[in-house]
């Protein structure tokens, strides 16, 4: 048995119900008390685009699902925020006798809650305004003495390792299996929870969202017995078989969180073993011909539900916020405007004073604004639905996040960011037959279209490699520099034949640790290590960081670190083209 619940397939400010819980949300709730409600707020990154939200109360409140436990252990994982501490302990969590509750002080407690027993207290604090995630274990005794629990909070919420951990066995959890679980609020307090689980096959551990496996080489020993000849016969031995193995490989996530596990498909190829010298009667020395055998190579298969376009199976599909249009949906589309389409220009040409015409300058694009037309259509039984939906993914948005739009018209996948900026479904004599004209539109604040493969580069300290930049716009990287390293550089050089027609420098007066990283994002124009600003840090001579982009073509990058025997670098990007 698995539940899980994201709250991602509501609307913000709704209230939660067993209705609107579901889909893809998850699973719905099979009961609720008070006002739960999908909320926007805090809802970034991992947690994107809802969350659900306890408010600020004086009544009870709950989230519930009805379970059925294949033996007596219960596992739990929830993502947490509290704007505030409580002003008197409560409970967010139930189960049976057990409930997970928060102090005052911000500390977390496993209690009987029949007996009023404390089972675990875990030593950190949970800090405010800041997503935590809880992990906790429940075996219910089949006598008073002989239940078990244990618990893991990690503040960092989307690492695989816990702040801290507790575990305490011989206790009186109560002999009866729960048959419902419930969330619940905290009296005169609100607080958003998201990526709710309760489990009974193990460990559930954190979400892997928006990730993409890009594995370094990997080297690993083999043997190939030796080979029995025959002399007299032949020197030219069968095919031997061998074992071999090659190490798991780091699997890199495009955007943090936590460590993904690998569930590797196979990659079949041939290699060649080099020929071995075989010694043959009579002191005589034959190389036989070389040995050929097939390998296999894992490839890594990292599962994340937010990776753009990845329902995308066909020609004349797009995605949008998880639902899916085009060929083989409700959603067909007619005719796409403003994909290939270059945008609107602002010209970067000034007038000249003295004569005719213009100084040129560097031309810019607009905005990008998209427009999808087609048409909706589904059997009567399904139709409402299938309008609801348009009309639920297709509302404005509530703050300023802009959202992957991923569109195949061809053969490859592309990507903008973007809001939606209008949705015309006009009612018509054929509307309450199941069938509607449907027009979309977005509107693109950054007009690049980029590649949804993820190019990757590694390169070691004091080392220039060869990157591309396939497109015809500036692609914006993002560069991870693990410590310990001293005073690192970046290095940007473009030729035209022998000569360095564009260079550009991004240099960090800064000590990086070890186990620490410095994170660079060219498009946000953020440095930070470990999540700390460390902009300041940028010397005199260095670019600011939104100058340090990838110009279409092919370039030389280079990193040095005062060191020079600093872990290497990786650069991620992606190409654009407007």
């Amino acid at each position: 048995m698995l539940l899980a619940n994201r709250f991602s397939g509501g609307t913000a400010g709704n209230a939660i119900t067993t209705g609107n819980s579901g889909g893809t949300s998850g699973d719905a709730f099979t009961a609720k008390d008070g006002s739960p409600a999908f909320s926007s707020t805090s809802a970034t990154g991992q947690r994107a685009p809802l969350v659900g939200r306890f408010p600020v109360s004086e009544g009870f409140a709950a989230l519930h699902w009805n379970i059925t436990l294949a033996a007596r252990t219960l596992y739990m994982r929830s993502y947490f925020r509290f704007p505030t501490l409580p002003f008197s302990t409560g409970a967010i969590f139930v189960a049976g006798n057990v409930s997970l509750t928060l102090l005052t002080n911000g500390i977390l407690r496993l209690v009987n809650t029949a007996t009023s027993t404390t089972l675990l207290t875990l030593a950190e604090d949970i800090p405010t305004s800041q997503w935590v995630r809880v992990e906790i274990r429940i075996t219910y005794g089949t006598t008073t003495g002989n239940g078990s629990v244990e618990a893991q909070l990690y503040l960092d919420a989307d690492t695989g390792t816990p702040s801290d951990t507790g575990t305490a066995s011989s206790l009186n959890t109560g002999t009866s299996v729960p048959t419902t679980v419930a969330w619940t609020n905290i009296d005169l307090i609100e607080h958003f929870l998201d990526d709710i689980a309760v489990g009974d096959e193990g460990w559930i551990g954190g979400t892997a969202v928006h990730q993409e496996a890009a594995p370094s080489s990997v080297t690993g020993t083999w043997n190939i017995p030796v080979p029995a000849i025959a002399a007299g016969s032949s020197t030219a031995p069968e095919t031997v078989d061998g074992t071999w193995s090659v190490p798991a490989p780091d699997v890199l996530a495009l955007d943090g969180g936590a460590p993904a596990h690998a569930q590797p498909d196979l990659i079949t190829g041939t290699w060649d073993i080099p020929a071995p010298t075989v010694q043959a009667f009579k002191n005589v020395e034959v190389s036989p011909n070389p040995i050929t055998a097939t390998w296999q190579v894992p490839q890594p298969a990292v599962g994340g539900s937010q990776v753009p376009g990845q329902q995308i199976y066909k020609p004349g599909q797009g995605e949008w916020r998880g639902l899916l249009l085009g060929g083989g949906t409700p959603y067909s589309l007619k005719t796409l405007d403003g994909w290939y389409s270059l945008p609107d220009i602002d010209p970067g040409n000034v007038p000249h004073p003295t004569r005719s015409g213009s100084y040129p300058g560097r031309d810019l694009g607009q905005e990008r604004y998209v427009i999808w037309a087609g048409t909706a259509s589904a059997p009567r039984d399904q139709w409402e639905d299938v309008i609801d939906e348009l009309r639920l993914r297709f509302g404005l948005s509530p703050d300023d996040t802009e959202y992957p739009l991923a569109i195949r018209l061809l053969e490859r996948t592309w990507i903008g960011y973007g809001k939606v900026s209008g949705r015309g479904i006009p009612v018509d004599p054929d509307f309450r037959m199941g069938r509607a004209n449907v027009t979309l539109k977005w509107t693109l604040s950054d007009p690049r279209l980029l590649s949804r493969e993820l190019a990757n580069a590694v390169v070691a300290d004091g080392a220039t490699v060869s990157l591309a930049s396939v497109g015809n716009a500036d692609a914006r990287p993002e560069i991870r520099i693990p410590g310990p390293a001293t005073d690192p550089e970046l290095l940007i050089e473009q030729h035209v034949g022998n000569e360095v027609v564009n260079e550009k420098l991004l240099a960090f007066d800064l000590t990086i640790g070890s186990g620490e990283r410095l994170s660079i994002d060219v498009h946000l124009g953020i440095a930070s290590v470990d999540g700390e600003d460390v902009m300041n840090h940028l010397t005199q001579t260095s670019a600011p960081v939104t100058d340090f982009v990838f110009p279409p073509g092919t370039l030389d990058f280079s990193y040095t670190s005062a060191g020079g025997s600093a872990p290497a670098a990786t650069v991620l990007w992606r190409h654009a083209v407007e």
